[in-house]
């Protein structure tokens, strides 16, 4: 899949974010995409109420509304609905489908991914159960099969919009960053104004791209860009905070992320909101707003649509809570393996005294290709730890290569100082 898509990218024009096609606007312009299309298929039902294709489109709208809102609870609203589908024509393989982008949106990604492959057994030639099984492979950190999956998907159908935007999200594991934001290009080229709050979640991920590769002005564009697209996105609304918070202007990034959770209230956005009010000096604010994340965040840690990462976060840098960390860490590596589950479980272990397999875990997470600063803070961290200063130095240097769009490049090069040559080092 990387040679193909060195070949593809070719076509595309460099630089260029904005989307064309010839995709029709919902006569409703105060219409989201996801509420007119459940206004759509609620009317498709009334006229017939045994429309099992009905109740898939009414399905997928309340998946689109979950994605719109960051509200799972559309995703309870669309099993309902795929659940009447299945009673009326059990076994319907396109209802099957829904059924899977469900259990993803709840992230029960084991399920997902057993429910896919049955389809793929079903039917081998239909692309988009390659995608489903691909997104619940990353989700769970099958890196390798699920590059097979998308490789399945370009070579049945080449660079459709849906198997790109897959492209993009493996090369950004994989550490090619400019194939990552060559394959959003295409995937953004290729999908429909019509469909704004895919379009900003395309560009917000640009925007992300951009921050690691040192980029802020077009970080910071790309994200003007999707809340023009899609006014109010939250995704969009989070990074943009980032990009305050990167540039030290913390009081606008606690304005930001107000705003986001005001429209958007998840934990993921409170906890960000705590960071900042820290960051900004609101010490009691930020208590309050910490103890209320951890407090839900632990009510979630069994659930699979957890925050358990964060809470890792919270209790290592700010709980001071190294046990739990470990605890919640390790009962998230009983389900999933993906690099940012590895990175939270090799903190943990590095907090608890376990230095040695904290490195086992990150060189697991750096095997994939990731090219993240926070985790080569976190391998430099470990190398120091295990007295491997020439280590240490390589990854703390690589941390600072991402440039001060970074939020770890100031704790990397502080970590680095006591680690530089002295010329009798270099002589020896």
């Amino acid at each position: 899949m990387r040679r193909r898509l060195c070949l593809i990218a070719i076509s595309i024009i460099v630089g260029q974010t904005a989307v064309t096609s010839s995709g029709q606007t919902p006569p409703n312009p105060t219409s989201t995409p996801a509420e007119y299309k459940i206004n759509a298929a609620r009317e498709a039902i009334a006229k017939n109420s045994k429309y099992v294709a009905g109740y898939n489109d009414l399905a997928t709208a309340f998946i689109g509304l979950a994605r719109e809102t960051a509200n799972s609870g559309f995703y309870d609203d669309a099993d309902n609905a795929v659940k009447t589908a299945l009673r009326l024509s059990p076994g319907n393989f396109e209802t099957l489908k829904v059924k899977v982008q469900v259990l993803l949106g709840k992230h029960d990604f084991d399920a997902a991914r057993v429910e896919a492959e049955k389809l793929n057994k079903l039917v081998p030639d239909d692309v988009p159960v390659y995608g489903l099984i691909a997104d619940a492979d990353i989700a769970l950190g099958d890196y390798a099969d699920a590059e097979k999956q998308v490789q399945w998907m370009l070579t049945l159908r080449q660079d459709t919009a849906p198997a790109m935007d897959r492209v993009a999200q493996l090369r950004e594991l994989f550490g090619d960053l400019d194939g990552a934001m060559d394959a959003l290009r295409i995937a953004m080229s290729k999908t429909p104004p019509s469909e704004s709050e895919q379009v900003a979640s395309m560009l917000t991920r640009y925007a992300h791209l951009c921050l690691l590769t040192g980029q802020l002005k077009a970080a910071e564009s790309a994200c003007d860009e999707a809340l023009q697209t899609f006014p109010g996105y939250h995704s969009a609304l989070r990074a943009l905070a980032d990009i305050r918070s990167v540039q030290q202007r913390y009081g606008e990034a606690v304005e930001i992320l107000k705003q986001c959770e005001l429209a958007s209230p998840t934990l993921a956005t409170r906890f960000e909101l705590a960071v900042a009010l820290q960051l900004d000096g609101k010490e009691s604010q930020a208590k309050c707003e910490f103890e209320d994340f951890a407090r839900k965040a632990r009510e979630k840690i069994a659930l699979n649509d957890n925050d358990n990462v964060d809470l890792v976060r919270y209790d290592l840098e700010f709980g001071r809570n190294p046990d739990e960390a470990l605890a919640v860490s390790k009962q998230e590596m009983d389900h999933r393996h993906d690099v940012w589950t590895l990175d939270a479980y090799a903190r943990a272990l590095t907090a608890n005294g376990d230095a040695p397999e904290a490195r086992k875990q990150l060189q697991r997470a750096l095997d994939v290709g990731v090219k993240e600063p926070g985790i080569y803070y976190d391998a430099g961290v470990v190398e120091n730890l295990l007295d491997d200063r020439n280590a240490a130095r390589g990854y703390f240097e690589k941390a600072i290569a991402a440039g001060e769009t970074s939020v770890y490049y100031a704790p990397a090069e502080k970590a680095l100082a006591p680690l530089a040559l002295s010329a009798s080092e270099i002589k020896r």
